[in-house]
Protein backbone atom coordinates (compact mmCIF):
# COMPACT_ATOMS: atom_id res chain seq x y z
CA UNK A 1 0.00 0.00 0.00
CA UNK A 2 1.47 3.52 -1.05
CA UNK A 3 0.06 7.01 -0.51
CA UNK A 4 -1.76 6.95 -3.66
CA UNK A 5 -3.51 3.77 -2.91
CA UNK A 6 -7.38 4.24 -3.43
CA UNK A 7 -9.51 3.90 0.12
CA UNK A 8 -13.10 2.90 0.83
CA UNK A 9 -14.22 4.50 4.23
CA UNK A 10 -16.60 1.84 4.30
CA UNK A 11 -13.91 -1.15 5.03
CA UNK A 12 -10.67 0.98 5.49
CA UNK A 13 -9.49 -0.30 8.78
CA UNK A 14 -7.47 1.75 11.61
CA UNK A 15 -4.34 -0.14 11.07
CA UNK A 16 -4.86 0.09 7.35
CA UNK A 17 -4.61 4.07 7.86
CA UNK A 18 -1.85 3.85 10.09
CA UNK A 19 0.04 1.95 7.55
CA UNK A 20 -1.11 4.31 4.50
CA UNK A 21 -0.01 7.46 7.17
CA UNK A 22 3.42 5.36 7.93
CA UNK A 23 4.06 5.12 4.24
CA UNK A 24 2.91 8.75 3.49
CA UNK A 25 5.59 10.27 5.91
CA UNK A 26 8.62 7.90 5.28
CA UNK A 27 8.38 8.96 1.51
CA UNK A 28 8.41 12.23 2.54
CA UNK A 29 11.37 11.81 5.53
CA UNK A 30 9.47 13.53 8.17
CA UNK A 31 9.91 10.58 10.70
CA UNK A 32 12.84 13.29 12.00
CA UNK A 33 10.39 16.30 12.72
CA UNK A 34 7.91 13.88 14.98
CA UNK A 35 8.85 14.72 18.35
CA UNK A 36 6.17 15.73 20.58
CA UNK A 37 6.86 19.69 20.51
CA UNK A 38 6.95 19.91 16.97
CA UNK A 39 3.56 17.60 16.26
CA UNK A 40 2.12 19.82 18.36
CA UNK A 41 2.90 22.82 16.54
CA UNK A 42 2.00 21.11 13.35
CA UNK A 43 -1.41 19.99 14.54
CA UNK A 44 -1.99 23.50 15.33
CA UNK A 45 -0.80 25.03 12.26
CA UNK A 46 -2.73 22.12 10.09
CA UNK A 47 -5.98 23.25 11.89
CA UNK A 48 -5.77 26.98 11.34
CA UNK A 49 -5.37 26.80 7.86
CA UNK A 50 -8.73 23.88 7.78
CA UNK A 51 -10.54 26.81 9.99
CA UNK A 52 -8.56 29.69 7.48
CA UNK A 53 -11.59 28.17 4.91
CA UNK A 54 -14.08 29.21 5.98
CA UNK A 55 -13.07 32.22 7.21
CA UNK A 56 -15.05 34.44 4.90
CA UNK A 57 -17.05 32.08 2.50
CA UNK A 58 -20.05 30.49 2.99
CA UNK A 59 -19.03 26.90 3.70
CA UNK A 60 -20.78 25.26 0.52
CA UNK A 61 -17.70 27.04 -1.02
CA UNK A 62 -15.00 26.00 1.20
CA UNK A 63 -16.14 22.35 1.13
CA UNK A 64 -14.03 21.34 -2.23
CA UNK A 65 -10.63 22.75 -0.62
CA UNK A 66 -11.74 21.33 2.65
CA UNK A 67 -10.61 17.77 1.76
CA UNK A 68 -6.82 18.17 1.85
CA UNK A 69 -6.75 19.84 4.58
CA UNK A 70 -8.26 17.09 6.64
CA UNK A 71 -5.94 14.33 5.36
CA UNK A 72 -3.29 16.89 6.53
CA UNK A 73 -4.87 17.30 10.51
CA UNK A 74 -5.63 13.43 10.53
CA UNK A 75 -1.90 12.61 9.15
CA UNK A 76 -0.97 14.75 11.74
CA UNK A 77 -2.86 13.50 14.19
CA UNK A 78 -2.87 9.62 13.94
CA UNK A 79 1.01 9.39 13.08
CA UNK A 80 1.64 11.68 15.91
CA UNK A 81 -0.15 9.45 18.34
CA UNK A 82 1.56 6.40 17.25
CA UNK A 83 5.01 8.15 17.61
CA UNK A 84 4.24 9.00 21.04
CA UNK A 85 3.05 5.48 22.09
CA UNK A 86 -0.44 5.79 22.27
CA UNK A 87 -3.23 3.20 20.46
CA UNK A 88 -5.35 4.78 18.04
Amino acid sequence: MNSNTPMNDNITTITQLKMLITTFVAEREWQQFHDPKNLVMALSSEVGELADIFRWVPSEKSLATMKSWVWQVTVVTVFGFSCLGYMV
